[in-house]
């Protein structure tokens, strides 16, 4: 199982006022790739999947209610190209409406060095065939 209570050093955020975006996209620093999350929320039992995008810098899921902002989350997510699977805690920083569902936007707060290595790797080669 990918769920782990790893301490909240956060080593990335997210910009105030950005919400999640398909690849690169200019009111963000860092390229988002769309995917699915496997998302495990503080406080509850299940582990969802669910649609999103990933970078960098933080990450974005589909959810069928609001997250309350600083809730901690445990998440998984396919690196394409790659075949490898990143696991890394987070923060919900805020949620949007979106049709009839929201979009929970986060920032990592903590990720093995070889998975942040993975994810930075991805992001550079995105942003070279940009």
């Amino acid at each position: 199982m990918f769920m782990s209570k790893a301490g909240k050093n956060r080593f990335a955020r997210s910009e105030e006022g950005t919400e999640g975006s398909v690849l690169v996209d200019d009111a963000r620093r860092c390229p988002r790739y769309p995917t699915r999350l496997k998302v495990g929320l503080d406080g509850a039992e299940e582990i969802v999947e669910c649609q999103g995008d990933v970078g960098s810098g933080g990450f974005r899921f589909e959810c069928d209610r609001m997250i309350r902002p600083g809730t901690g989350v445990d998440l998984a997510f396919l690196l394409p190209g790659y075949g490898i699977w990143v696991r890394a805690r987070g923060e919900v920083l805020g949620n949007a409406k979106a049709g009839d569902s929201f979009g929970v936007r986060g920032c990592f707060t903590a990720m093995a060095h070889p998975d942040l290595k993975w994810l930075e790797d991805w992001t550079a080669r995105v942003l070279r065939e940009s």
